[in-house]
C-alpha cells in the first residue's frame, strides 16, 4: 500500500487526506510494534524504510473536525519506536557489541527521556486515575509493559 512513503503535496493537496492517511500508517505502526513485542514475532516493516512524516496538528484554518489533537499519536509512536528498539537489542540475536547491563541501561535511560518528554496532559495527575485521562492511563500500562525492570510512574511532578 505504500502507506509508509511520504506523498508529496502536488500528488495529494488535501491537507486533511494527507493527516489522515500519516495516521492511518503510524497507528497501523504502534500496532504493529506493541503486537511484534507481545507476541515475539518480527515486526512487518523495518524503521528504515519510514518516509512518512509524524501526525502533526493542522493550521486552524483548515477542516479538522474528525482529528484530533496529536500528541497522543505521537506518544504512542515513540513509545512502539522504543519497544522495538528494545526488543532488538536485549533480545535480539544478532551480536552484541555492548554488554546486557549496558543495553539494559540504555533501555532505561531511553525510556525515562520518553516519560521525561510527555507532555503533561498525558500523564496521571497524582496518581488519581479518576480525575486522569483514559489515554494517559492507557500510556501508563504500555508503559509498565514495556518497562518490567522498574515501574517509573507517569505522575506529574
Amino acid at each position: 500500500m505504500g502507506l509508509h512513503l511520504s506523498v508529496p503535496p502536488a500528488v495529494l493537496p488535501d491537507a486533511t487526506m494527507g493527516e489522515h492517511r500519516r495516521r492511518v500508517w503510524w497507528t497501523a505502526y504502534t500496532f504493529d510494534r506493541m503486537w511484534s513485542a507481545k507476541l515475539g514475532f518480527p515486526h512487518a516493516i523495518s524503521d528504515t524504510v519510514i518516509e512518512i512524516d509524524l501526525p502533526s496538528n493542522l493550521p486552524e484554518n483548515t477542516d479538522q473536525d474528525d482529528i484530533p489533537e496529536c500528541s497522543y499519536l505521537v506518544a504512542m509512536i515513540g513509545l512502539a519506536s522504543l519497544t522495538s528498539q528494545i526488543m532488538g537489542s536485549i533480545y535480539g540475536s544478532a551480536s552484541q557489541k555492548t554488554s546486557l547491563s549496558q543495553r539494559v541501561q540504555s533501555a532505561l535511560t531511553d525510556l525515562r527521556k520518553w516519560k521525561d518528554e510527555l507532555p503533561e496532559s498525558l500523564m496521571i495527575k497524582n496518581v488519581d486515575l479518576a480525575a486522569s485521562d483514559s489515554r494517559a492511563c492507557y500510556l501508563q500500562l504500555m508503559f509498565n509493559q514495556v518497562n518490567l525492570a522498574e515501574n517509573l510512574p507517569l505522575c506529574q511532578r
